[in-house]
């Protein structure tokens, strides 16, 4: 598989977590177990269709590596949700919270470790990553409405969809700059006398 299919599909898993932010922001009222159970089969989907992403790429990065344990975890709280959305309710704070802080880590340690190789910029999705974290630490430790945790959730979640938009775009730029640099044409093509 090429890196435009793979960009192509990472950035349809990314836009897929902007999409859930937006939801958890627009029907911060109406959370209730239906909704969770949407949410965890997104959730598993996502998961699945990052480690399938993982597996396809012939080259990975510490920075790759990272993102397919956030996908497989994606997937076990997905399968979570799914088959407990009572419990799920009636603790968003704590489950959201960890959600947010294991995104906002995975956004963080991916923009670090890919750094060397899109250069100056990584700190922006970075930054993003760090956001998610900050935010997830406050759903976790602080005293709010599940309402508050929901449009918190919503953000983080669309911080970190942009933040691997961004990341996607800047490693396949990286990676097409490299090969258009490694390539040499064959003896054939070859201009002016032998």
């Amino acid at each position: 598989m090429d890196i435009k299919s793979i960009k192509t599909k990472s950035i349809l898993v990314d836009i897929i977590l902007i999409l859930v932010g937006a939801i958890l922001i627009v029907l911060n009222q109406f959370i209730a177990g239906m909704f969770v159970q949407i949410l965890g089969g997104v959730f598993v989907m996502m998961g699945i269709i990052g480690v399938i992403v993982f597996f396809i790429m012939k080259q990975k990065t510490i920075g790759d590596t990272f993102m397919m344990a956030g996908c497989v975890a994606s997937a076990l709280v997905g399968l979570f949700f799914l088959f407990k959305p009572d419990v799920v309710v009636s603790a968003f704070n704590y489950i959201f919270g960890s959600i947010m802080i294991v995104a906002g880590l995975v956004v963080m340690i991916t923009s670090l470790g890919n750094s060397r190789h899109v250069g100056k910029g990584w700190w922006v999705t970075a930054l993003f990553g760090m956001a998610a974290t900050v935010m997830g630490c406050i759903v976790l430790f602080a005293e709010i409405g599940d309402n508050v945790i929901c449009i918190l959730t919503g953000i983080a979640l669309i911080l970190c969809g942009v933040a691997a938009i961004i990341e996607t775009i800047r490693i396949s730029k990286a990676a097409q700059k490299v090969a258009k640099q490694s390539f040499t044409p064959p003896p054939g093509d070859r201009v002016g006398p032998v």
